[in-house]
């Protein structure tokens, strides 16, 4: 069965639709003309992913001069459009132009937009930046990163040479437990897993998703906050077997010091949660009142 209209004779008029035998997740296609959420919204065992539209999937990032670094090595696996919002000064904005001008790998490039956020205020505002970054966004569907993490290959070679772990296990193994890795080695088909307290994984989602919250600025829930309203909202949670990011050392920033240093400061983020937690209460009734629980079970 073919979800795409230029199959179904509606859009390519000289041709007669071929008479599939095949039911519908043997070939799910991703295009700009396609009914394939009649297909992927009941079933979650895909077996075949038909990817027949180019560049449909916007990386979604953010980052400042520090990051800088990571920017072309980016560009280098990810060969479709990009969303960058930077966060600069005045004359940090003019050294980046530099050296995007001087930069072969950024020149070559005609799909990346680069959306500066003048600096204002001690904190990094990172949820406003990803906000700016997603709403430039121009693919119907994208890929919310960070620009820390790499897509690459050779995945299962530099896992069994110890070469590479789960990211921030042994520092925060809830945020991204769920996914189990055990079984993301091994699996050749899509999985669902559940919403659990502080998991924020990295997600392809529709353009249209809901918005980060603006109010988490610097270290501290900004992603996981974002992942419990898509919980809330009735998305699923899906992973894909055969896709993965990895993230790349760096120093620690200066919120994340803050964060560990200050109890001032994580009494904040705590506020913000309680906050968070008491508006999502207000906006998704029932559905919500299972964050309240695992806060106060934690």
């Amino acid at each position: 069965e073919n979800q795409s209209d230029w199959y179904l004779g509606n859009l390519w008029k000289n041709h007669k639709p071929w008479p599939a035998e095949l039911p519908c997740y043997w070939n799910v296609q991703l295009s700009d003309h396609t009914r394939s959420e009649q297909c992927y919204s009941e079933l979650a065992d895909l077996k075949v992913i038909h990817w027949n539209s180019p560049h449909k999937v916007t990386l979604v990032a953010q980052l400042s001069m520090d990051r800088l670094q990571m920017l072309e090595l980016i560009c280098r696996h990810w060969e479709g459009p990009v969303s960058l919002a930077l966060y600069l000064s005045d004359a940090e904005a003019q050294q980046f132009l530099r050296y995007a001008q001087a930069s072969e790998v950024l020149q070559s490039r005609t799909n990346i937009g680069y959306h500066v956020v003048y600096k204002e205020g001690q904190l990094y505002p990172v949820n406003l930046l990803r906000n700016v970054a997603l709403r430039n966004a121009q693919t119907p569907y994208v890929f919310l990163s960070d620009i820390d993490f790499l897509p690459m290959y050779g995945l299962y070679s530099m896992l069994d040479m110890g070469a590479l772990y789960t990211f921030r296990y042994h520092v925060w193994e809830k945020g991204h437990a769920p996914t189990n890795y055990a079984k993301w080695r091994t699996a050749t088909t899509s999985y669902r897993v559940d919403w659990a307290p502080n998991f924020e994984p990295y997600v392809v989602v529709r353009r249209d998703c809901p918005e980060y919250d603006q109010r988490f600025l610097g270290f501290g829930w900004n992603k996981v906050s974002h992942i419990m309203e898509l919980d809330a909202k009735g998305y699923e949670l899906v992973v894909l077997p055969n896709a993965f990011i990895i993230h790349m050392p760096h120093a620690p920033s200066f919120d994340i010091s803050k964060f560990r240093s200050s109890e001032n400061y994580r009494q904040c983020v705590q506020t913000l949660k309680e906050e968070f937690h008491q508006d999502l209460s207000r906006r998704y009734g029932s559905a919500a009142l299972k964050y309240i629980a695992a806060e106060r079970n934690r």
